[in-house]
């Protein structure tokens, strides 16, 4: 898997992963927010992986960034993952009017195979957690660098 040298900072250069990401059958996509801090929530960053290449989306440089973002979204046959993504959703609903259309949640997958979180144990339903107990493995570090 490679990552792209320089983060995307334009709306020219988005269209042009976003046209990348429309061939794909399934994206991870993740979002920082600065809404503890801040009035209003915004996205400040927007990352993005296929099984070969990830890369990251400022769209504090350009809000446009994530305009050509949508489409894709809104597309049934690429699936979405996401790992808790119930405030990524909001915030592209509420900062862009994004609709997502077939996401995969491995945070309620997670907690759908057992792996809730308790008062014991701070977070096991990360997106590591199902694999060792039910696999005996872990993935290789390559696939969560960011």
């Amino acid at each position: 898997m490679t990552l792209r040298n320089n983060p995307i900072e334009s709306k020219e250069e988005a269209a042009e992963w976003f046209a990348l990401l429309a061939v794909e059958k399934r994206f991870a996509l993740d979002l920082e927010a600065d809404g503890f801090f801040s009035y209003e929530d915004k996205i400040c960053l927007a990352q993005f992986a296929t099984l070969d290449e990830c890369a990251l989306v400022d769209p504090l440089a350009d809000r446009e960034c994530l305009a050509p973002l949508g489409p894709l979204l809104a597309d049934g046959a690429i699936e979405k993952i996401f790992h808790g993504g119930d405030y990524d959703i909001r915030l592209l609903k509420k900062g862009y009017g994004f609709a997502v259309e077939n996401l995969f949640d491995t945070m309620i997958a997670s907690q759908l195979l057992g792996r809730e979180p308790t008062k014991s144990t701070s977070a096991p339903t990360g997106q590591n957690a199902p694999l060792k107990p039910r696999c005996s493995t872990t993935p290789p570090p390559t696939y969560c660098t960011w």
